[in-house]
């Protein structure tokens, strides 16, 4: 049987870099350890800047809705006083203040269910916002002899929307079906998204009699809608002639939260 020597004892640095003394290892030591911890610092601190812009937008949400909903029950408590000065003296007159009473307490409702759902973090993405916008022109067109419906392609449920691009565009959409039903005279109206190359795309269109947009701009609510989309970083086009319209925000890819 062969016996083999035993190794006398030497320094662990000795013996894994031979080549180096025990000060270049020391330093390099030294740098991967001021490296690791600089990655994570950056992890920890990019954390922190999102959790604060989060933070913001959430607030800003709050306090719109806050501004909102004192001005609607403002309008709510004047048409209550009037309806009671009136209800003797002119019922006519008193039915036509609940009716407004009615409609505002309603549109109020509708504000407090969109702040919830943009507060929600597991409606995040493009798909979501679909079905809201959805089930929001169902129930606005149910009444009306137009025909509404939805359509999309592309994987819009691995599209995530940060807080404030789901908000502004939800608000958008509701304001451009809005006007669908009040101006557009249309038969048929048509909601769309889409993922085309480098882009997302949500788009509304109608059969209508068309707009002028040089006229309609003037208004303030299709300004409203453009500031919108600007907010988000999108672009907000508009096309109109005799057979329809179609009003269409393109956003760049990827979006925060692209998966």
């Amino acid at each position: 049987m062969k016996m083999y020597e035993k190794l006398s004892d030497m320094p662990l640095f000795a013996i894994i870099l031979p080549d180096l003394n025990a000060r270049w290892c020391w330093e390099i030591l030294t740098l991967l350890l001021l490296t690791t911890g600089g990655a994570i610092a950056w992890k920890g601190a990019k954390k922190r800047i999102e959790r604060q812009a989060s933070q913001r937008i959430r607030q800003q949400i709050a306090h719109d809705f806050h501004d909102e909903l004192g001005g609607k029950l403002s309008i709510i408590s004047m048409y209550a006083e009037l309806t009671s000065q009136q209800l003797d003296r002119d019922p006519v007159a008193a039915k036509g203040y609940l009716y407004k009473i009615s409609l505002h307490a309603s549109r109020l409702y509708e504000t407090v269910k969109d702040m919830l759902w943009a507060l929600n973090p597991d409606l995040d993405n493009s798909h979501d916002l679909l079905l809201r916008l959805k089930d929001f022109g169902e129930e606005l067109f149910s009444d009306s002899p137009i025909q509404f419906s939805v359509k999309s392609s592309g994987d819009l449920q691995q599209l995530k929307l940060p807080l404030d691009q789901k908000r502004h565009l939800l608000l958008l959409f509701k304001e451009a079906m809005h006007n669908a039903l009040k101006h557009s005279n249309a038969k048929l109206v048509l909601l769309e998204a889409t993922i085309t190359g480098r882009e997302v795309v949500f788009s509304l269109q109608d059969d209508g009699t068309g707009f002028d947009p040089a006229t309609a701009y003037a208004g303030e609510g299709l300004k409203s809608m453009k500031n919108r989309a600007e907010k988000i970083g999108g672009i907000m086009r508009m096309e109109s002639a005799e057979t329809g319209s179609r009003i269409a925000v393109y956003i760049g890819l990827p979006v925060p939260g692209k998966t």
